[in-house]
């Protein structure tokens, strides 16, 4: 009797394992996707950049040489966080309509 309570015990514990081994492989994946939905803090490569804005090589460098977007230099090589890449494009938006407005406010003087 207690070799068969020994081996419900075990039966048990091996189910309890595995729905915790089941709970553990898929937590992370979620974890990670919402990280990267909600704060888009996926780091970019400058390839990714490029691709991701259809710059050429020399675009990026100058982009990067001229801070329009942060960079993070690890080594030698460059990364960007994807809501840096947003934000500077939507702050170079807002200037460029500014500056159309100041030039059709001048035009009319």
């Amino acid at each position: 009797m207690t070799n068969q309570k020994n081996n419900q015990e075990t039966n048990t514990i091996i189910e309890i394992l595995k729905e915790i081994k089941e709970t553990l492989t898929q937590t992370p994946n979620l974890k990670t996707n919402n990280l990267k939905e909600s704060m888009r803090l996926q780091l970019l490569t400058k390839d990714d950049v490029q691709d991701l804005l259809k710059i050429s090589l020399s675009t990026a460098n100058r982009f990067i040489r001229d801070k329009i977007f942060p960079t993070r230099k690890i080594g030698s090589r460059y990364y960007f966080f994807e809501e840096d890449i947003y934000n500077a494009l939507e702050k170079c938006r807002i200037e460029d309509e500014q500056e159309g407005t100041l030039d059709e406010i001048n035009t009319k003087n």
